[in-house]
């Protein structure tokens, strides 16, 4: 932690990257979830479940967001309290005080988190970080129907 946050400036760099990443992150948001209203056929072939996703997502960033701009030195205690309670991946959390301790808006973000980490595989946003990361510059798919219309 003394590197990333050993003199006030670095903190307060720190913070400010963290601002600046969250409003660029809650613009992008707004883009995806306004294309996905807008579009009949993005509109059509979105899920619930991509609902469910795209709204965590969204109260994640303005929760997180929120923290930013109302509490301050986060980064620095996110690194104390986050880590521990977070443990190893696979583990249930491990260490509950330290999140217990902490205002209610973080621990809606925690919570949001978990939600959020929890319901991702299950919707089509999962193909975001799937590997090769060509998705993002495929061709749009084209369906073909094979079976005719009954009369």
């Amino acid at each position: 932690m003394a590197l990333m946050h050993g003199s006030p400036i670095q903190l307060y760099l720190s913070e400010l990257a963290g601002k600046v990443f969250a409003l660029l992150a809650f613009a992008g948001l707004v883009v995806l979830l306004l294309r996905r209203l807008t579009h009949g056929k993005i509109r059509v072939v979105t899920s619930p479940m991509d609902w469910v996703v795209l709204v965590l997502l969204l109260n994640q960033v303005f929760l997180g967001m929120w923290t930013a701009f109302f509490y301050r030195w986060g980064a620095t205690w996110f690194i104390q309290t986050a880590t521990p309670w977070v443990g190893l991946p696979g583990d249930l959390p491990s260490q509950p005080q330290y999140v217990t301790a902490l205002p209610l808006v973080p621990k809606l973000h925690f919570l949001n988190a978990t939600l959020l980490i929890a319901l991702f595989p299950f919707s089509r946003l999962v193909h975001m970080v799937t590997f090769p990361v060509n998705y993002i510059w495929r061709r749009l798919q084209l369906v073909i129907w094979n079976r005719r219309p009954a009369h």
